[in-house]
């Protein structure tokens, strides 16, 4: 048995409690959830007991788990996260935060990052990623640009350069010659690589940013691996930032009260990657592949497939299928609807154009030929909807004041005809394609309102307003 594990099964066997949780190892959990649970999972939410450890500032059984997890993975020390990859970008930016500190990042980046600089006060200095205009989707920073924009900025005290990559539809951007340029510079890089827990298992998928040097990495475990939701890992390698530190900053952002089933399945998850992950992936990758050749044989239909000769763009992860919905006349939502309702199969993520999906070690070859065989049916029946073949490219506009301080300022809402000139005091964003249109501390244009009002128009969500289309902004600006 994995030591944690044995230890957390002999503890929920024979004493009796009294300390939290209440149901007291499921003896005053509801009836419902105990006949359709099972009582193992309750006698198994234990607390800190003797005999476990404490997550913030572990010293036995929870440190050496975290010691074996950081060798599966490869890095030199590993955190179990139990409030999801987001505690781990929060940490991470906590972690190099300096006062009057900047950070370096791609708009592109999730809305964690974008908290991170909401709490700590850096200012961001933001890099256009790369944008594949035929095939409709971003990559990730050219490298060029990043040495440029240290170069620019050299007599600024620049904290961190944080990447996001793979992507959330599978591209993988420059990762190694970021890393490379970046240190040249003495920046810490932090790399937030939540759907690329798998990368480290098998050779034919992309390198992990653990390999080309990143200080920080952050694995959401549960997307293709088999960890619980909500359990993720912060991997810290090299010199740059003391493990302590990180140690420190993950008590700001961590519960003081974690769940021992999350962190079992963070645990096993890994034990089973160390003794099968190759065996299990190489299965997927076979059946993966199958299913997208089969896919790119449905008239109408096919995958994305991406030129990796242009900057931004290096790899592909093959596990992110995305489908690609324009020859069908449908855009992506219009499929997954279909999908959904008629099929009961559940797609990842809808975009205008593509729609797609996370195919993992839990999917069987069954699985995937359901979906074929639902995906080959929808071309024989469809009737082609008005298809939004293009979406436009973001604005950007001006930082007037930091996020924080835009964020923590007194503000009012306005509604969008009444914004512009004005300095949002929100993060408002577009879905698809998810880039932050708006952030707190920047100016508000009039392209940047034509755009909300164009993706509105297309069927997109504006996610940040109020239900009535108002804008918080800072006052008296």
């Amino acid at each position: 048995m994995v030591p944690l594990l044995d230890q957390l099964q002999r503890l929920a066997q024979g004493y009796r409690g009294f300390h939290t949780p209440g149901h007291q190892r499921g003896q005053g959990a509801p009836t419902g959830l105990r006949e359709w649970w099972g009582e193992a999972v309750f006698t198994a939410d234990l607390a800190e007991i003797p005999g476990l450890d404490n997550l913030l500032q572990p010293e036995g059984i929870l440190q050496e788990a975290q010691a074996r997890v950081a060798e599966i993975f490869g890095a030199e020390h590993t955190y179990f996260l139990i409030n999801g990859a987001t505690a781990g970008v929060l940490a991470a930016l906590l972690s190099v935060h300096q006062e009057n500190g900047i950070i370096l990042l791609p708009r592109c980046v999730h809305q964690s990052v974008i908290h991170g600089l909401i709490l700590t006060g850096a200012k961001p200095i933001f890099i256009t990623p790369e944008w594949d205009a035929q095939q409709q989707v971003w990559g990730g920073i050219d490298p060029e640009k990043l040495r440029v924009a240290i170069q620019q900025n050299c007599n600024h005290n620049i904290t961190a350069l944080v990447l996001n990559s793979p992507t959330y539809k599978g591209v993988c951007s420059a990762v190694k010659e970021c890393i490379e340029i970046a240190h040249r510079f003495d920046i810490p890089v932090i790399v937030d690589e939540a759907h690329g827990a798998h990368f480290p298992f098998h050779p034919q998928l992309p390198d992990s940013a653990l390999d080309w040097g990143a200080d920080l990495v952050i694995h959401s475990t549960h997307k293709v691996l088999t960890s619980l939701t909500q359990s993720a890992l912060l991997h810290q390698q090299g010199k740059r930032l003391h493990p302590q530190r990180i140690q420190a900053c993950l008590r700001l952002v961590q519960s003081s009260s974690p769940s021992y089933l999350l962190l079992a399945s963070l645990v096993a998850t890994a034990e089973q990657m160390a003794a099968q992950g190759e065996a299990l992936l190489t299965q997927l990758l076979e059946n993966t592949a199958d299913l997208t050749a089969k896919i790119n044989q449905i008239p109408g239909l096919k995958t994305l497939w991406i030129n990796f000769r242009q900057p931004g763009f290096v790899s592909q992860d093959p596990t992110r299928l995305v489908i690609q919905t324009g020859g069908l006349g449908l855009t992506g939502f219009a499929l997954d609807e279909l999908l959904h309702h008629q099929y009961h199969i559940t797609a990842e993520f809808p975009d205008y154009g593509d729609l797609t999906f996370i195919l993992s070690l839990g999917h069987t070859a069954a699985d995937m030929q359901h979906l074929f065989n639902a995906l080959q049916e929808i071309s024989h029946t469809v009737q082609p909807e008005k298809f939004l073949p293009t979406i436009p490219l973001p604005p950007t506009g001006e930082f007037v004041l930091s996020p924080r301080n835009a964020f923590f300022s007194s503000h009012q809402y306005r509604p969008w005809s009444e914004a512009v000139g004005s300095i949002s005091a929100a993060t408002i964003s577009a879905y698809p394609p998810g880039i932050p249109v708006l952030l707190p501390g920047e100016l508000i244009t009039p392209e940047s309102i034509d755009y909300l009002r164009r993706i509105a128009e297309m069927g997109g969500a504006i996610v940040g307003c109020t239900s009535e289309q108002k804008i918080a902004v800072v006052s008296n600006w």
